[in-house]
């Protein structure tokens, strides 16, 4: 909902989910790269926590490399939780 300037009513609008769905891809994207400007940082490190959100902490203990599987359910937390936590 969006109230509009000097109105009382709200008016009703369908998200823009490319929007949600691009803006999403960037964000993650943008952490993966800046991680791997950090001094012994691992690009790999945040997906693990999101993905440790479904898969348990086992995932955090494993060495720090792309595994598809992990990835997947980085993403689908990623982007669950932001669509249900606006």
């Amino acid at each position: 909902m969006e109230l509009h300037m000097r109105s009382h009513h709200f008016a009703h609008r369908r998200p823009d989910w490319r929007a949600a769905i691009m803006a999403g891809v960037v964000f993650l994207v943008l952490e993966l790269v800046l991680a791997t400007l950090i001094p012994g940082g691992s690009p790999w490190a945040s997906p693990r926590m999101i993905a440790s959100i479904l898969l348990g902490r086992g995932v955090l203990h494993a060495p720090a490399a792309f595994e598809a599987g992990i990835m997947i359910a980085a993403l689908a937390v990623h982007f669950v939780l932001a669509i249900v936590l606006p």
